[in-house]
């Protein structure tokens, strides 16, 4: 059934990229059943993993073995929009100008909103991190603290990328930059939201007294999900916001030979 549903899901975006007749339907209804999918999946292991016993260190390193396979897949994904990126910014073509970034594209100050993305997003690592060591301590206030912290510092991460969307001076379609820095924002995004509604499940689970001392591999997998997009949003900021824009854009030839002369 899941993969059926990412089959339709997939096939849907396609016939509507391509102006089919229903493929925005085809589209939203495979994430519907993937949603479906996922939820039912979900309620039959904490079923059997919480309330019937039907567990086993072999099963839950079973478990932790998947959700590895499970991020690695994800890592290979963004590398892929990394590359198209660095094949673009490296090695310029005529079309853009043989320059990077691409002629007449104005490009966003990165000390800015993104600078301060990075620094909420890593502090919310660090919140989680403070609940995660709540349960193992059976502090329940450390671990109230820190959920709060947490979905504080990721909601402001998600309505400050959306501001940025909205100041911005290009768009999606501007040139091979736009395509690249925004599929790759966007998709990190995505990625943040999941990982909250993940998050905020299992705190709704230690408010129902799901999670013990010594039970809690569901916040450990969702931990190492989002740890993954706080490592995926610092390579964001580094190479699409400083490299990619920042430096060229304040230390061009231009910049550089005016310094020399004004000194």
């Amino acid at each position: 059934f899941s993969s059926f549903a990412v089959f339709l899901m997939l096939t849907g975006f396609a016939a509507y990229m391509n102006y089919y007749v229903n493929g925005l339907f085809c589209f939203f209804l495979g994430i519907f059943f993937v949603i479906l999918a996922f939820v039912f999946w979900c309620r039959d292991l904490i079923r059997e993993l919480t309330f019937l016993g039907r567990t086993s260190m072999l099963i839950e390193s079973n478990i932790r073995w998947a959700f590895w396979f499970f991020i690695v897949s994800e890592a290979l994904l963004f590398f892929s929009f990394f590359w198209a990126f660095f094949h673009s910014a490296l090695d310029p073509v005529i079309q853009i100008g043989t320059v990077w970034p691409p002629m007449e594209s104005i490009q966003m100050n990165g000390l800015g909103i993104p600078i301060a993305n990075t620094v909420f997003l890593l502090a919310s690592g660090a919140a989680l991190t403070w609940a995660q060591y709540g349960i193992i301590g059976g502090q329940s206030r450390d671990v109230m603290l820190g959920f709060t912290v947490l979905f504080a510092y990721a909601i402001y991460f998600m309505l400050s990328q959306w501001h940025e969307y909205v100041v911005a001076f290009h768009q999606v379609n501007d040139a091979v930059f736009g395509s690249t820095m925004y599929i790759l924002t966007m998709f990190h995004g995505a990625h943040v939201l999941i990982g909250s509604v993940f998050l905020f499940i299992c705190f709704i689970r230690f408010l129902l007294g799901h999670f013990k001392t010594v039970s809690y591999l569901a916040l450990t997998l969702a931990a190492w999900y989002w740890h993954f997009v706080d490592v995926v949003w610092v390579l964001v900021f580094l190479w699409i916001y400083l490299w990619g824009t920042w430096i060229p854009y304040y230390f061009n030839a231009d910049f550089i030979e005016n310094l020399i002369t004004s000194i």
